[in-house]
């Protein structure tokens, strides 16, 4: 328990490094590829229609196996894939359908970012746990004096060379987790462009569906409605 705010810290910060340096080889794999295939094939701009397609044809078999090797990112809809996105017997989402999709995409988002920053919520825990016990008593009663109170100024000082390398360790893996979640945005952007240029039905992007709602002019209450005119 007392080196856990030193070796825990530490850990999960080598950890955190470790972490954004697989996401940034991923990021330049990724991408990396994508360019190679679109400047092969040139399938946005080709004008022969049977090249188009044989082009088309590879760059969506390259983004398939890229797509479905990614575990934090995902550009499809999230929706449970049944047998009529095979044979199309109704493409349409029910209600049902567009429910389940929505929870499945707040989810993914939620769930992503709490793994993406447990580093950060481990070591806060563990650094806000270590401060409030000095706080303390040292039985159940009000009337013991607190744990703080008790330690010699050897023990004091070692407590707050402790606290603040914990400290130092949570600002570093915060920042690291930071540049993590910009590495995967990135890669989640080229991914998507390059889905929309194949005709891919994707998800759309939650920072473009509130950039529309926001740039939608809104009506004035007292304009009159369609019907009314």
């Amino acid at each position: 328990m007392n080196d856990l705010n030193i070796l825990g810290s530490a850990t999960l910060m080598i950890m955190s490094f470790w972490f954004l340096f697989n996401i940034r080889r991923e990021n330049r794999a990724i991408v990396g590829l994508l360019k190679d295939v679109r400047n092969i094939t040139d399938f946005d701009t080709e004008v022969d229609k049977n090249l188009k397609q044989d082009n088309m044809l590879i760059a969506s078999m390259a983004f398939q196996e890229v797509a479905h090797s990614m575990t934090f990112v995902s550009v499809a809809k999230d929706l449970p894939l049944s047998s009529k996105h095979i044979f199309d017997e109704n493409p349409k989402d029910g209600k049902f359908e567009q429910a389940v999709r929505f929870s499945v995409y707040t989810l993914r988002f939620v769930g992503m970012a709490i793994l993406l920053f447990s580093p950060v919520l481990v070591i806060s825990f563990t650094f806000y746990a270590d401060y409030i016990s000095m706080e303390m008593n040292t039985a159940f009663y009000e009337g013991f004096p607190k744990i703080g109170g008790t330690m010699s100024d050897y023990f004091r000082n070692v407590f707050e060379t402790r606290m603040w390398f914990a400290g130092v360790c949570l600002l570093i893996t915060f920042i690291i987790c930071c540049l993590t979640i910009i590495l995967q945005l990135k890669t989640t952007d080229a991914l998507y462009v390059f889905a929309e240029k194949l005709g891919v039905d994707v998800e759309t992007r939650f920072v473009e569906r509130l950039k529309s709602w926001w740039e939608t002019p809104k009506a004035p209450s007292n304009s009159p409605t369609e019907n009314e005119k």
